[in-house]
């Protein structure tokens, strides 16, 4: 019997933010959405995210996703730091 090989796509994204407790609000915030799609890990001021998906459709659509919440991450953090300021 022939093998079937199989191929994966996998992307990875870096992020490095200006201090560690914005990075760790915004891994707070999107780590809990992608358990079991995207593996996280923080370190100080960066956020290295990597996925791997069997078909490069699915990659494109994850990312994608992780992105969008990223970004409702960061605007959130900066909205409360505006808030903060505020008071």
């Amino acid at each position: 019997m022939e093998e079937k090989s199989v191929r994966t796509s996998s992307g990875v994204i870096t992020l490095n933010y200006d201090s560690s407790e914005k990075a760790k609000s915004i891994f707070g915030a999107v780590d809990v959405d992608n358990k079991g799609y995207v593996t996280a890990r923080l370190d100080g001021r960066k956020i290295f995210f990597q996925c791997q998906c069997q078909e490069p459709g699915m990659l494109k659509n994850t990312l994608d996703d992780l992105l969008s919440c990223i970004g409702i991450a960061e605007r959130m953090v900066e909205f409360q730091n505006n808030e903060s300021s505020e008071k």
